[in-house]
């Protein structure tokens, strides 16, 4: 059995990573910590819904119980607390999931651009790897410390790497709309993000200024070999929950949807949770809430020679949780989708 742990388990990330290792077969989660106001009570008050399933108390942060006691831990912590926790636990033996942007960029520069946090562990970055699976398998399986992918870059890279990877796009620049649900903020009080601001209306936020734009372009343009460009509209639409990205690109070539379907296909014929539609199938958020499946669906305007690229996920298990979890199964080298499915 693989003992986890997990940092920052009342978060939405937190519940979630529990939910999906309940019943994973090959897993005991042994310790809980979250936040100060969390300490000493039982995960099952703070998330009734776990009554008689797990009944573990919230503790504080011990780098050194938690790297002794368990052989992974899944930090779903907020930006800036895993270069907090990382070294402790790796020095302890433990493997790290970090569900927030710590570990995701090559680049400090990068990182400490695009948000507003000192990262005193740039070694770390040397051996952390970009957890996603479809693409970087065989280095995730080698590493100790992962950087969990964001939940938009998950859907908007997955929905546009197999374009980038066959030099289908010319000047290497897409356009991703992206509709996402309230729980993409996190577990807090927001006044934007209560029901009544929420219902009944849709919200464009940090157009051309979100944090996600640059890790997609890195991770696409590491997939391509070649500089990638990439305008980000998220927008904010009255549902708990998922994404649904609408990527839009100009082909390099004149290339028939039959053809542009074979090319999604081969690509993942070896990703068990990519899920591609045929032709004149589109994706809805309802197919993919509560799994950790990405449905991806394509349509070709022949006469202005663009693609249009659907691709849907639950950003709390493929955009967090989930990924997180096969990441782990990876790590460990069980089969990608035990506990998931």
């Amino acid at each position: 059995m693989i003992n986890a742990g997990i940092i920052g388990a009342t978060g939405y990330g937190g519940r979630e990573t529990i939910r999906i290792l309940l019943g994973h077969p090959q897993v005991r989660i042994v310790l809980l910590a979250a936040d100060p106001s969390f300490t000493g009570q039982r995960i099952d008050q703070v998330y009734p819904e776990f009554r008689s399933r797990i009944d573990l108390l919230c503790q504080d942060v011990n780098e050194a119980k938690f790297a002794k006691e368990c052989d992974v831990v899944f930090l779903a912590t907020p930006d800036g607390l895993a270069i907090k926790f990382a070294p402790g636990l790796l020095a302890g033996g433990a493997k790290v999931i970090d569900y927030a942007a710590d570990f995701r960029f090559q680049d400090v520069k990068l990182y400490e651009q695009h948000y507003p946090i000192k990262h005193t562990q740039p070694d770390l970055l040397k051996q952390a790897v970009y957890g996603l699976p479809e693409f970087n398998a065989e280095k995730i399986a080698k590493a100790s410390l992962i950087g969990n992918p964001g939940c938009f870059p998950t859907a908007v890279v997955l929905g546009a790497a197999p374009l980038f990877k066959n030099s289908l796009v010319e000047d290497s620049f897409i356009i991703a709309n992206c509709l996402t649900g309230a729980s993409g903020a996190g577990r807090k009080a927001l006044l934007p993000m209560i029901l009544p601001e929420l219902a009944g209306n849709v919200r464009p936020y940090k157009v051309a200024a979100h944090r996600h734009q640059p890790e997609m372009a890195q991770v696409l343009q590491a997939i391509s070999s070649s500089p990638a460009k990439v305008c980000f509209i998220p927008q904010l639409i009255p549902v708990d929950r998922g994404i649904i990205a609408t990527i839009t690109a100009r082909l390099a070539k004149s290339i028939s949807l039959d053809e542009l379907l074979a090319v999604y296909e081969q690509t993942y014929s070896q990703a068990p949770f990519v899920r591609i539609g045929s032709a004149g199938e589109l994706p809805e958020l309802k197919q993919v809430v509560g799994s950790n499946f990405c449905d991806i669906s394509l349509a070709l305007d022949n006469e202005s020679r663009t693609v249009i690229v659907f691709s849907c996920i639950d950003n709390l298990v493929k955009g967090l949780a989930g990924q997180a979890v096969q990441n782990m199964n990876i790590m460990f080298d069980l089969p990608q989708t035990t506990g998931l499915l």
